[in-house]
């Protein structure tokens, strides 16, 4: 939520990716410079639930639901839920995220 570019440089992996649920994938250097960038629109909230965990060796899965709310004209995409799997390694002691998928997506208030 808060662009941190200095700090995504450091904790996203060299070949990072990220891949929305609409299918757009965005690669780690394009993603950076657009986090230097003004933002186009406020995340208003950005909350997790039903984090998952599993670590193997020095790979570690994340899987779980991020409910978006923001303010944009489109009222597709002010408020909605995706699910995710993020692969995190570790090199040199210290993990860093190796791609965010981002599956299926549902509008509206989060369902519980």
């Amino acid at each position: 939520m808060e662009r941190d570019a200095a700090f995504l440089d450091s904790a996203y992996a060299p070949s990072f990716r990220f891949k929305h649920s609409t299918g757009l994938i965005e690669e780690r250097g394009p993603l950076l410079a657009t986090m230097r960038l003004p933002a186009a629109s406020a995340i208003l909230e950005r909350s997790v639930d039903s984090l998952d965990v599993e670590v193997h060796g020095d790979i570690a899965l994340t899987t779980g639901r991020i409910h978006v709310r923001r303010d944009v004209a489109n009222p597709r995409w002010r408020e909605y839920t995706v699910r995710y799997a993020r692969v995190y390694v570790r090199s040199a002691g210290r993990w860093q995220l190796l791609t965010h998928h981002s599956t299926g997506e549902t509008t509206g208030p989060l369902e519980r």
